[in-house]
């Protein structure tokens, strides 16, 4: 009898499967997050950072998803050394309830072949749902106040049951809910939530997190994600510079665009090395404005990075960022 429970034991165990250690898990400081309780329809983004530590530059070659439901969204396939990018998973609730866990391979060709694994997990509730499944304002200009409604239904069966509290981790986001009139029924309910993104808000991707406080004895809070990619009313293109590899000492030169919806100039240029330099810039306010960065190479093997920053005649925005990264080698 003990061995035959000894055997049924032994046949039902799978032993848990536990990736080769490469030098890719340098590269995530949370290769693993825990998403929470989640109504079902939410579309949940969660970033991965990854973050280049190293002497030497790597690229991304591609990835696997681990489900259907995963989208992935990669800011820069080349990593030059000391910097960073993301990889931002967005999973959809809408088919799933209960327990659920994925995520996806990140493959990389450079300096070697090697693989990460980026996980994330939550629990579904099929009896809370919300449409649309995330708040995603897309490219919101700075200064510009945007908004975004979303419905949530519950037919839990509680009779009372109701958002009390709403809580956002920035204080660019405002959320408010309101009751639908009418929608209450001895077990179901559904509330307008109404989220307006402030003009307060930094340049840049912007994240949050809407937390809904319920009197759910079973869940309590229910989060909803927010993103937003804030761009100031002029926008620089390309606004991160990969140089790859040159010789040292060697001249160079890239060109660069500023543009907004309205005439502008630009009135000052501020580099971090002496031997940066751009064009003169015009000085007919212009929509598109077309700058000529020039710098040389140190004479030393090695990295290369210099900012510039770019101050337009529209006084409310902030500088303009220019990073440039590059190898010296021999």
């Amino acid at each position: 009898m003990f061995f035959a429970l000894l055997a049924i034991l032994v046949a039902g165990f799978e032993p848990m499967q536990v990736p080769a250690a490469t030098w890719a898990d340098s590269l995530f400081p949370d290769p693993i997050h825990d998403l929470g309780t989640v109504a079902r329809g939410t579309r949940i983004k969660h970033r991965f950072r990854l973050i280049n530590s190293s002497d030497q530059e790597v690229h991304i070659s591609d990835w696997q998803t681990k489900c259907g439901c995963t989208e992935v969204k990669v800011g820069a396939r080349t990593i030059p050394p000391g910097t960073q990018t993301f990889v931002e998973a967005t999973l959809d609730t809408t088919k799933f309830e209960g327990p659920k866990s994925s995520g996806l391979v990140l493959n990389f060709d450079r300096p070697t072949s090697a693989s990460k694994d980026l996980n994330f997990r939550c629990v579904i509730r099929g009896d809370i749902q919300l449409n649309p499944g995330v708040v995603d304002f897309g490219t919101a200009t700075r200064g510009k106040p945007a908004e975004q409604s979303m419905l949530l239904t519950y037919n839990g069966g509680q009779a009372n049951w109701g958002v009390f509290g709403i809580e956002t981790a920035s204080p660019h986001l405002v959320v408010d809910a309101e009751e639908v009139p009418g929608s209450r029924s001895a077990s179901s309910v559904q509330y307008k939530l109404t989220a307006k993104l402030q003009t307060t808000v930094p340049l840049g991707y912007f994240k949050d997190e809407i937390s809904l406080k319920t009197n759910d004895p079973n869940t309590s809070l229910i989060p909803i994600s927010v993103t937003a990619n804030v761009q100031g009313a002029v926008v620089l293109s390309p606004a991160i510079l990969t140089l790859g590899t040159f010789k040292p000492g060697q001249q160079v030169s890239r060109e660069v665009l500023l543009r907004a919806s309205a005439p502008f100039t630009v009135t000052a240029m501020t580099p971090t090395k002496g031997d940066v330099a751009a064009s003169a810039p015009s000085t007919t306010p212009q929509a598109l404005q077309k700058m000529t960065v020039s710098f040389k190479m140190p004479t030393e093997p090695g990295n290369y990075h210099f900012l510039m920053e770019f101050q337009t005649s529209l006084e409310k925005d902030p500088p303009l960022k220019l990073s440039a990264f590059g190898t010296v080698a021999p």
